[in-house]
């Protein structure tokens, strides 16, 4: 069973500590380019931070042509060694969740921090959690999706 990272749009800010947490803790870095989270803000109305969703059938996985990423026990891996930075993954994945790390030519994705994501515990509003099931993530991802959706009708 994997963990995933939920953000709750009507929380998010925009504040991107979660962006400078993870880059950090990934890193040693405070850099947007290094995170393995990113913000997608709307006009500054309605901001959500997206991390890899760990797909059961991952497109990313699929489309790797060297066989750099995994599946491991629902955690989507990369091996490094393997990469090659074509950028396949990034191209196929739904949510736009990997990222590129230019110095090291290489590909970028949330390991949800061996379950501890440092993104989570610095988020100073409680916007981002961590939901343990995909069904969870799913009833969750749905209510906001309604609530969002009754605001703009």
């Amino acid at each position: 069973m994997s963990k995933l990272i939920f953000c709750d749009t009507n929380k998010c800010t925009n504040c991107r500590l979660c962006i400078y947490a993870c880059s950090f803790v990934k890193n040693k870095k405070f850099s947007i380019t290094k995170s393995r989270i990113k913000v997608l803000d709307k006009n500054h109305e309605v901001s959500v931070a997206v991390a890899c969703n760990h797909c059961e059938d991952a497109p990313c996985v699929a489309h790797c042509p060297t066989k750099a990423l995994e599946n491991n026990e629902g955690i989507i891996k990369i091996h490094e060694e393997k990469c090659i930075g074509c950028g396949w993954c990034i191209i196929h994945c739904p949510v736009g969740a990997i990222s590129f790390d230019a110095d090291k030519r290489v590909v970028a994705i949330c390991d949800i921090c061996d379950g501890d994501p440092e993104c989570v515990k610095i988020c100073p509003i409680n916007a981002l959690e961590i939901i343990e099931d995909r069904e969870g993530y799913t009833r969750k991802m749905h209510e906001i999706g309604l609530k969002t959706a009754k605001e703009l009708i």
